[in-house]
């Protein structure tokens, strides 16, 4: 199946297996640069499953724990393979994802073999696991001494009563020490799993010998994995969790996050992705670099370039964050305040949401001249249900009366809390 825009001028292939793998190959012909990502839908925020009659609650950190696993051999290392093939290797693990990457110039046919066959096996034994302990909490330790990650977490916490959301990818120190040889064998069984995987290709290569190669080389043991098994996410409800939370580490400049949470979350795949695109512009209309606000505020000197806002979401979450360094934390909350009220009184710019609709849709396809922005971007709207291509016919169809309806019901203060790093 062959997926294609017209104003990019761009396409990319699907081959969906019968057990429910998936492949997708976006060529650039041309380009010397490939990129192969290989990634299971398993991440940070599902250690709750169902599995053959039995619920199972894993520590937080599996998923990420699981990914250093992965690259465990016996004899050579995996990182010194693909460096003989002059290619190079890596992973990541999100709220949503395990991937494993490839980037390479030549050899990318072996390359792509050798990403295959490592992620399709899971060698560990209980000596290995705990070395993977030290390291891993050695890790998280680098993290505490953060101020900035510090006020972004507990944010997140003041937003979030249940949701995993609110904790870090990595997980705790106490919930690294309890993870087990056990525990990471059940979750690779049944999250390394065809119809939760998926490979996707970006270079010049050729469409259908690279469907072949990839179908050639995913084993049989794999083909035959049994389908994943179901998530479960706790009720979360629309009122947060607490409205301040203040934490000292005797900064020169305090750090501050506020967020907003969401409350409104759609099964449509382009609801949901309408619903993100609208949110990121309207934190750019309001407080981004050229806004109002940002120029009375950084002019006065109440904000720094440090200043920024944005909007995050997910398929069950979804927030505004701002965060700064202020010496005048106080009064800067009250600013973001009083300017969100008075948008609700005099209403938003609509010259300004026209200019940065423009500016979004110039800038995404200016970004499609990267191999690696367009496979980190693939695989980001993959996890979450949206098909690459939908983002620029979404963005161009938005209208400013979808942009103010957003605004006034996300933008309530009563959903809001204030972290803050003295």
């Amino acid at each position: 199946m062959e997926y294609y825009n017209q104003l990019l001028d761009e396409s990319y292939h699907k081959k969906t297996l019968d057990n429910g793998f998936k492949i997708y190959i976006l060529p650039k012909r041309g380009y010397t640069k490939k990129h192969a990502f290989f990634c299971t839908e398993y991440g940070s925020l599902y250690n709750q499953f169902e599995k053959d009659g039995k619920t199972y609650d894993m520590p937080k950190g599996i998923a990420h724990f699981l990914e250093h696993k992965i690259f465990d051999e016996d004899q050579t290392s995996i990182f010194e393979t693909f460096a003989e093939l002059g290619a190079s290797v890596n992973a990541f693990t999100n709220y949503f994802a395990t991937c494993y990457t490839l980037s390479t110039v030549d050899h990318f046919e072996e390359s792509l073999v050798q990403l295959l066959s490592f992620v399709q096996r899971l060698n560990i034994d209980d000596d290995a696991v705990e070395k993977e302990k030290k390291v891993i909490i050695q890790e998280l330790k680098m993290y505490d001494d953060q101020p900035q990650w510090l006020a972004y977490t507990e944010m997140l916490k003041g937003l979030y009563h249940d949701h995993p959301i609110q904790y870090d990818i990595g997980g705790s120190i106490e919930s690294v020490e309890a993870i087990t040889k056990e525990d990471l064998e059940i979750c690779y069984n049944s999250f390394y799993v065809p119809n939760r995987m998926m490979l996707f290709v970006i270079g010049d290569v050729d469409i259908e010998e690279t469907f072949a190669l990839a179908e050639a080389h995913l084993t049989e043991e794999f083909m035959k994995r049994p389908m994943a098994p179901k998530i479960i996410l706790p009720d979360e409800p629309d009122d947060i969790s607490k409205k301040f939370c203040v934490n000292e580490m005797g900064l020169p400049c305090p750090i501050l996050y506020m967020g907003i949470k969401d409350r409104t979350f759609y099964d449509d795949t382009k609801a949901r992705l309408k619903k993100g695109i609208i949110s990121k512009l309207l934190t750019d209309l309001v407080f981004g670099k050229g806004s109002d606000f940002y120029e009375t505020h950084y002019d006065t000197g109440l904000i720094n370039a440090s200043f920024s806002s944005d909007f995050s979401y997910g398929r069950t979450f979804g927030y505004t964050g701002i965060s700064a360094e202020t010496k005048e934390p106080e009064l800067l909350v009250k600013a973001i305040e009083d300017e969100i009220e008075r948008v609700k009184k005099e209403g938003l710019d609509q010259d300004g949401f026209e200019r940065i609709r423009k500016k979004m849709i110039g800038r995404h396809l200016s970004s499609f001249n990267s191999t690696q922005y367009i496979a980190n971007t693939f695989v980001n709207y993959y996890m979450k249900g949206i098909e690459l291509f939908d983002y620029l016919e979404t963005l161009e169809k938005i209208t400013f009366k979808e942009i103010e309806d957003r605004f006034l019901s996300h933008f309530d203060l009563k959903y809001s809390t204030v972290s803050l790093v003295k």
